[in-house]
């Protein structure tokens, strides 16, 4: 069953994470700062628990009765990308890695 937040939107967390070419995890928490919107994604390859930071922006759909959120970057793009730090989420570079590691597919511009 699908919930809702406190303001209304559907509640993403557990929900699978798919990229274009297979699934990449779960969803740990969601964000909605304005400009600052984001998926912390439990990653599923690794034991590590590694989670890693998706920008609303590369989120193409969400499937709230299937629990599924798609994505449009691939997997490699995924790994690759920066870990989540919860202490760091705070300064300015840590986003601008983000933004530079996802570029255009982010929705914002980069450089």
């Amino acid at each position: 069953m699908t919930t809702l937040d406190e303001n209304g939107r559907v509640d993403l967390t557990g929900f699978e994470v798919n990229a274009a070419d297979g699934p990449v995890g779960t969803v740990d928490k969601a964000t909605y700062d304005i400009g600052r919107e984001f998926l912390v994604v439990s990653a599923g390859w690794t034991r590590s628990r590694a989670k890693r930071v998706l920008p609303a922006g590369v989120v193409r759909d969400v499937d709230a009765r299937r629990r599924k959120v798609l994505v449009s970057c691939t997997r490699i793009e995924f790994e690759a990308a920066p870990d989540y730090d919860r202490v760091r989420r705070a300064e300015e570079d840590y986003w601008e890695s983000i933004d530079a590691h996802y570029g255009a597919a982010a929705g914002r511009s980069v450089g």
